[in-house]
């Protein structure tokens, strides 16, 4: 390999880890809101005009400053990684898209799925996360949480709509 060859194998190493780092969260290692945002547009778009059900599932870690402050930056990470691993686990590889939308929520889209779909998830996810305690310094914690459902309505005219009230029925 040449030397200029290697200078393009380098760059373009540089160039894949820039795009990465504007599309994931540091911490999480998911899509960050923007990327998330945009896929989610997308696919919401796609589901309005073939008329197809679509739910979005939103998860929000409700101690997380708490920790941050008793235990430290540290901790409240670890409780985000925790959190996106087991939402990942949860999803369908390829077809679902997980997102960290803000500091203390990850966001899951579910095309293909309807209201009742998604409150299965709902009750899947909220098994996974009471059975998986994630290692927090010296010890095993559960992470704790509210989540909310909601699907696509056919007045709906952007996804942020279905987002929003999937975040107004968190419990």
């Amino acid at each position: 390999m040449s030397d200029l060859e290697q200078e393009i194998a380098r760059l373009r190493g540089l160039l894949d880890t820039a795009e990465r780092m504007g599309k994931y969260d540091r911490i999480s290692g998911l899509p960050n809101r923007g990327w998330f945002l945009e896929r989610a547009t997308a696919e919401f778009q796609r589901a309005k005009r073939y008329d197809h059900a679509l739910a979005v599932v939103v998860v929000r870690l409700t101690d997380l400053e708490s920790t941050r402050l008793r235990h430290g930056p540290d901790a409240a990470d670890l409780q985000i990684t925790g959190l996106a691993q087991i939402c990942e686990t949860a999803c369908r590889a390829g077809v679902d898209i997980t997102g960290r939308t803000t500091e203390d929520e990850v966001t899951i889209f579910l095309p293909e799925t309807n209201l009742s779909g998604g409150l299965q998830f709902l009750d899947r996810l909220h098994r996974m996360l009471n059975d998986t305690p994630i290692q927090m310094n010296d010890r095993f914690v559960r992470l704790k949480v509210e989540i909310g459902v909601d699907g696509l309505l056919s007045d709906d005219v952007n996804f942020i709509q279905i987002m929003e009230r999937a975040a107004h029925n968190l419990a």
